[in-house]
């Protein structure tokens, strides 16, 4: 079979508003680490806000001073007690040190930032415009963090810790669909570098009719093509579907609670978040193959523009 032939294998679906879907393809796409909630988000934070408090901040001066008091008050002046007193003291300082680090409004949204910049690394997304839409979907979710983070145990109640969980997946689905986008489009820079004309060659190589292997070229860049545009379009829908949710996270922490609202919200978030995953697991998947089918080739050229 001629690798022209090859690329019209990835079938598009009907009812899938074109996704290439590779046949059986139905494996959903895993966040990193499995479910990423806020309470994972909020240990993270504290464990970093005390290591800034005592490496950056004003917290390490105060620690070498306790080491230095209390060994010259037992070690010279054998004064443990004395030690003691003055190990309170040092205590009693860094208390509202540490309490300001972990309470200060703008030094937690400076910690979420950076803590889900590590989570959601943009790293392999050179276009502007996605890199854009990610930054939207990163401040979402970091003012998402910092309302339940405020609201305490009644943003728990309310059932703000399942819709942040939710929201942190699609984060991560956007994230891969916008590194498909990127992908997808440097392939079409490759195949476009090409010209059916190599695939024409290579097609009478192998006894391929040329109108044939044109044919197929066409029929595959614009599958690509389609795909691409398509990765592009998730991307900004998951922008304002992140957004959306930041206003449902507002209203439901205002409004009295009602239960069954908030386990029929938790149900359709969850089918709809394994509804993208399929489509972009299915992406994943026809774009992996596309790189196989092009060769070597195609995927150093893919790696090297990234």
């Amino acid at each position: 079979m001629s690798r022209s032939t090859e690329l019209a294998e990835p079938q598009v679906s009907p009812g899938t508003g074109g996704t290439l879907r590779p046949p059986g393809s139905r494996a959903a796409v895993a966040v990193a680490g499995g479910r990423f909630g806020y309470p994972e988000l909020r240990n993270e934070l504290r464990a970093e806000a005390l290591r800034r408090v005592f490496v950056r901040g004003q917290g390490g001066p105060l620690i070498f001073l306790w080491i230095l008091g209390t060994g010259v008050l037992l070690t010279l002046l054998n004064a443990p007690f004395l030690a003691l007193l003055y190990s309170v003291g040092i205590a009693l300082f860094t208390l509202p040190i540490v309490r300001d680090a972990l309470v200060d409004p703008e030094a937690q949204r400076a910690l979420l930032r950076e803590a889900l910049a590590r989570r959601f690394p943009l790293d392999g997304v050179a276009d502007l415009d996605l890199r854009a839409e990610l930054e939207r979907g990163i401040v979402a979710l970091t003012e998402m963090a910092l309302k339940i983070h405020a609201g305490g145990r009644q943003s728990a109640a309310a059932g703000l810790h399942s819709i942040f969980a939710d929201a942190a997946e699609l984060l991560d689905l956007q994230l891969e669909s916008a590194r498909q986008a990127d992908e997808l489009e440097r392939i079409l820079r490759f195949v476009g570098e090409r010209q059916p004309r190599r695939a024409a060659a290579e097609g009478r190589r192998r006894g391929t009719d040329d109108d044939d292997v044109t044919a197929l070229w066409h029929q595959n860049v614009e599958a690509v093509r389609g795909e691409a545009v398509s990765a592009r379009e998730l991307v900004a829908d998951l922008t304002q579907k992140l957004e959306t949710m930041l206003l449902q996270a507002f209203q439901m922490d205002r409004e009295a609670i009602d239960l069954v609202r908030v386990a029929e919200a938790e149900r359709e978030s969850s089918a709809s978040i394994t509804r993208l995953q399929d489509v972009v697991n299915a992406r994943r998947k026809a774009a992996s193959r596309l790189i196989a089918v092009l060769g070597p080739e195609a995927g150093a050229y893919v790696r090297d523009q990234v």
